[in-house]
């Protein structure tokens, strides 16, 4: 997958690949509570309410269930210099804004990318690079 990507690159762009050892990469199954606080992760409609914050992340790490992870990222639009607040759900079909404020429901539902037909990449210094109002960032590039 690297040599791919850097095939597509041109000999005189400075882009660089950085590989860096990441020594808790499994605290995300050892404490996965740190990574979903409460207000975060919700079961679809099914359960109503009725499982626990860590019953639904023990479902998560040990099933094919998925629960929703959900919350306000700042998004760019592709040609736009600003950043826009909304309200976003990760489920497995994809990634969604609300339209309508912090509303579930299908009809306020816009996908915003599929995973299937996309790669998503992490950014180190977008910050400085492309003004990310937030310390971490990531982009989805669509597979051509």
């Amino acid at each position: 997958m690297i040599v791919e990507v850097h095939s597509k690159w041109g000999i005189e762009e400075g882009n660089k690949f950085y590989f860096r050892k990441n020594y808790a990469k499994y605290e995300f199954f050892k404490n996965p509570e740190v990574f979903f606080p409460d207000h975060l992760v919700s079961l679809s409609n099914e359960s109503n309410g009725t499982m626990n914050h860590a019953q639904i992340l023990q479902m998560f790490l040990s099933s094919t269930a998925y629960p929703e992870i959900h919350g306000y990222l700042h998004f760019k639009e592709q040609g736009k210099k600003t950043w826009k607040k909304m309200y976003f759900l990760l489920r497995r079909s994809g990634l969604y804004f609300s339209t309508k404020g912090t509303s579930k429901e299908p009809r306020h539902l816009q996908l915003f990318s599929e995973f299937s037909s996309s790669d998503v990449y992490v950014s180190l210094r977008g910050k400085k690079i492309s003004g990310v109002p937030a310390t971490f960032g990531f982009c989805f590039k669509v597979r051509i």
